[in-house]
């Protein structure tokens, strides 16, 4: 598969130089171009007691507050649903809301999996991608979502790079949609055998937002740091005319 050309920049002045990392590597002006780049992390140890402690702190947390509330809005759905019998249109809305909070509770289910040392990820990666994400997103937003996948794609990836691998797509698609408005979304995946795995999100949305809050919120850093988790590189690219992000695994790392 060739490589994409995507045109990112409106033909601005060209951006200063900045060290990575950096606020100001986080900022971006109309017709310019942000890259950002994480480097591999050091392979990390054995996990303390202390780590192993909180993780189970968290899925206590999620499980007695998350996963409860999602628990008791299915029933007050269903039951509403019931007592509005005679009215199809709010039916066929309650049907929807049903629909997205079973999604969410099971993505819940599958987190806490996680935390408590199960697999945390039970499903094909390139279907999870098509069904999970492609389909929904096109269900809930109206966005058209494509999907292609290289035909060196592996058949099998290692689950926590599977699962961290979704979710980055999600957080980018997440924010082509709400931030950046996009009716078109390309999911790419792509591989160069012993090398390297590459996803790329590809929006015609209107950009990045030109304040800090959200380059330095919770989406973005997450993103960072599940390409760190997976031994991998996260580059992000964004104009007026669109973002792509790309995030690059090492073979090794992957398969």
């Amino acid at each position: 598969m060739s490589d994409l050309a995507i045109p990112l920049s409106t033909g601005g002045p060209a951006a200063s130089p900045t060290r990575p990392g950096s606020p100001r590597s986080f900022q971006r002006k109309v017709g310019k171009i942000v890259d950002i780049a994480v480097p591999e992390p050091a392979a990390a140890g054995p996990d303390s007691a202390l780590a192993e402690a909180l993780r189970k702190q968290v899925a206590r947390e999620l499980h007695d507050q998350l996963a409860q509330g999602l628990t008791s809005m299915l029933v007050r759905l269903e039951q509403l649903k019931r007592l509005r019998k005679g009215d199809p249109a709010l039916r066929e809305e309650l049907d929807e809301l049903l629909t997205q909070t079973r999604e969410i509770f099971l993505d819940v289910r599958e987190l806490l999996d996680g935390l408590r040392g199960g697999s945390g990820w039970q499903e094909d990666f390139v279907v999870a991608v098509k069904l999970r994400l492609a389909t929904r997103f096109q269900r809930r937003f109206g966005a058209q979502v494509r999907v292609r996948v290289a035909k060196d794609w592996p058949a099998r990836i290692r689950s926590v790079v599977a699962l961290n691998l979704l979710r980055i797509i999600q957080e980018a698609m997440s924010n082509a949609v709400l931030h950046g408005g996009a009716r078109s979304i390309r999911v790419v995946l792509r591989a160069d055998p012993a090398r390297h795995l590459e996803v790329l999100v590809i929006d015609d949305g209107s950009g990045l937002p030109e304040t800090d809050d959200l380059l330095r919120g919770q989406g973005l850093l997450g993103m960072r740091e599940r390409s760190q988790l997976i031994g991998g590189e996260l580059c992000i690219r964004s104009s007026a005319a669109g973002t792509v992000l790309k995030a690059t695994i090492p073979w090794r790392t992957a398969v």
